[in-house]
């Protein structure tokens, strides 16, 4: 249920993708699906620790596995980002930032998508 309502707040969020290039980093490819015909290109990062899974399952292969402080991209290159579950440890956050704004073109936009139980914790970490 909560991975439908993501979809449809994130298709609320960006209604047209046309010529865009999406990244989706962490576990982003279950709310990406939806663009995958509509944008120029659509690829995702799973995080090292996690593994890596074929996606679209009925298509070439659009997912690599890296470092989520290391996103190993083309500078500039990425119009909107999707950050899935990334925010588990507050140490990295920053870290994390700077390499989206990295790969992100100066007009980019980024989402993240947090579950409750992380932002609690992030939120008791930061002393919020």
């Amino acid at each position: 249920m909560a991975r439908q309502l993501i979809r449809v707040r994130l298709r609320a969020i960006w209604p047209d993708v046309t010529d865009r290039k999406l990244l989706g980093v962490g576990y982003a490819t279950p709310y990406l699906r939806q663009f995958h015909d509509e944008a120029e290109r659509v690829i995702a990062v799973m995080p090292a620790q996690q593994g890596v899974l074929h996606w679209p399952p009925d298509g070439p292969n659009a997912v690599t596995l890296a470092d989520e402080t290391e996103l190993p991209l083309p500078t500039s290159r990425w119009t909107a980002c999707c950050w899935c579950t990334g925010w588990n440890a507050a140490s990295i956050c920053a870290t994390c930032c700077a390499r989206f704004w990295r790969v992100m073109t100066s007009s980019g936009r980024l989402l993240i998508v947090v579950c409750s139980l992380v932002f609690l914790r992030v939120r008791s970490v930061l002393g919020g």
